[in-house]
């Protein structure tokens, strides 16, 4: 399970009594940010790597029956933050994905901070109600 907003500081594995938590988050400061998973410990010998690679990312690699999967978890910036700060994010988001072996599964999971407007062509995903007037733009890797 992918989680995000933990807001815990550091890097750390904990081997807990039925699950192992992987997790990153800031050194110092605010407690703000973070992404984890958890594993069940009956998957714990399938875990191949945990890389901590910032507050907002972090990737997973478990080994299965026939592939390797890595997940990216992720917790994408919102719309306010500045442009600069947003290209090094994704220019990250980039180089981890890009990093992750060409034969693995590579799933990118988490808080992508999407916005759902109110255009006609979301109206059977949203319903009749939304906060926001336009749809948050999609990135492509």
């Amino acid at each position: 399970m992918a989680i995000q907003e933990t807001r815990w500081q550091g890097k750390a594995i904990t081997v807990l009594k039925t699950h192992t938590l992987l997790q990153t988050g800031k050194n110092t400061g605010r407690r703000e940010f973070g992404v984890a998973g958890i594993a069940d410990n009956i998957c714990k010998e399938n875990i191949l790597g945990f890389q901590p690679i910032c507050e907002r990312i972090c990737t997973l690699q478990m080994k299965t029956k026939f592939r390797n999967i890595t997940f990216i978890n992720i917790q994408i910036l919102t719309e306010d933050k500045e442009g600069k700060e947003k290209e090094n994010f994704h220019a990250q988001l980039r180089r981890e994905y890009c990093m992750a072996p060409n034969n693995d599964v590579k799933i990118v999971l988490g808080d992508t901070n999407a916005k759902i407007g109110r255009e006609r062509e979301y109206y059977a995903i949203r319903g009749k109600h939304t906060l926001h007037k336009t749809s948050t733009k999609t990135v492509n890797y």
